[in-house]
């Protein structure tokens, strides 16, 4: 008899690729099935649950607590709102009658516990980021985040998440716990595979004699995409650059693909697709802003996929991204202070070095897939002794 793992989000899962990638690798497994319940999104990302036999539903919250509220009210909202998300999840969870109850981030923490509790499934908690100190997040949010991480903290059965770094603060601050790293890797083995190694290039008519970087992700703050955009109109004129994604500062890259001729906006595509894009281009640009404790331990999606896609990485000086470039000898690393960024594009630019290749198997998806896989088949089998 199979065992039905829940995965539930507050995004929408039909377009966040760590949790479909998951979901692919346990449904595909002979004894277990999954489903999912997420939230419906307004964002103009690619759905990819296209690619998976599992059923996902979608809920529109009725309480928003949107940008367009301040202050109190706005916190009112956001209340009600997480009491709708925890009521609605969890009666839909419960009659799904789950085995295990995979938890995508904090907020929906409180509606996995309640099912653990009634239902007597297990509870994997998967932090996509560390939850309590991220990007954008006020400082109220913040302590909130981390009161329900540590109320819930001990019914969780397995912890996942996405680099060592953050493993290792989650065991110092709320205890330890059995865990397991997933990176956030594409669904690719290898990056010569067979692809149009000149699309970007043809599709924005640009010279082959001049380096063309790629950005790919999301366009926000706190991603070095202000820099970028005042580098290569101004001063980093030689080289040409593709932001690939979608986001709050979209306008502002398309207003600066209008003015500048070496500046040029790429629709986000489907998640499978981004590598083969990124093939195409000859430097990635994998920048994070030290603006959370999150963000200087992250491992990016950007960071694995130019990888697959073997072209030579530019990325953040932080100690997790350093060390898997220089490990991986995947490229370089530099500040994102102006004039170091720049001096760095600038040697790219003159030297154009190359990617040396380098064995890529323990950070692939199908390596990433075995561990999950092997952590689920060992909790379940615990669970029936």
């Amino acid at each position: 008899m199979s065992n039905l793992i829940l995965h539930i989000s507050h995004t929408d899962i039909t377009q966040d690729s760590r949790i479909l990638k998951q979901i692919r690798v346990l449904e595909n497994a002979d004894e277990l099935q999954c489903c999912g319940i997420g939230l419906k999104s307004e964002e103009e990302a690619v759905s990819g649950a296209k690619n998976i036999a599992s059923i996902i539903d979608s809920l529109d919250l009725l309480i928003k607590p949107t940008k367009k509220f301040r202050g109190v009210i706005r916190h009112i909202l956001a209340f009600f709102s997480l009491l709708e998300l925890t009521l609605r999840f969890l009666y839909r969870g419960l009659k799904k009658k789950p085995d295990a109850v995979h938890c995508h981030d904090a907020i929906c923490l409180i509606a996995a516990v309640l099912m653990k509790k009634i239902s007597g499934c297990l509870l994997v908690y998967d932090a996509h980021e560390l939850e309590s100190d991220r990007n954008g997040q006020t400082k109220l949010f913040s302590k909130i985040t981390l009161c329900i991480e540590k109320l819930c903290w001990d019914s969780v059965d397995l912890f996942v998440t996405v680099s060592r770094s953050i493993d290792d603060w989650y065991q110092e601050k709320l205890g330890p716990k059995k865990s397991i790293i997933v990176l956030n890797s594409p669904e690719v083995i290898d990056s010569r595979g067979e692809s149009d190694m000149s699309y970007l290039k043809t599709k924005f008519k640009l010279e082959n004699k001049r380096a063309l970087f790629i950005y790919v992700g999301l366009l926000s703050k706190g991603r070095g995409v202000d820099i970028l955009l005042d580098l290569f109109s101004t001063e980093i004129t030689e080289a040409d650059l593709v932001f690939l994604g979608y986001g709050e500062l979209k306008n502002q890259v398309l207003k600066s693909s209008e003015r500048n001729k070496n500046i040029f906006f790429h629709p986000p595509v489907e998640h499978n697709k981004v590598v083969e894009i990124a093939r195409s281009a000859d430097y990635g640009l994998c920048f994070i802003e030290d603006v959370s404790l999150s963000d200087f331990y992250c491992l990016p999606n950007k960071l694995f996929e130019y990888a697959f896609a073997g072209v030579y990485v530019i990325a953040s000086n932080f100690p997790e991204i350093s060390n898997v470039v220089k490990k991986y000898r995947l490229g370089t690393t530099v500040s994102l202070d102006r004039n170091d960024l720049k001096s760095e594009i600038m040697r790219i630019v003159v030297n154009r070095p190359k990617l040396k290749s380098s064995d890529l198997v323990e950070l692939s998806w199908i390596y990433q897939g075995e561990i999950l896989l092997a952590s689920y088949r060992e909790i379940l089998s615990a669970r029936k002794r």
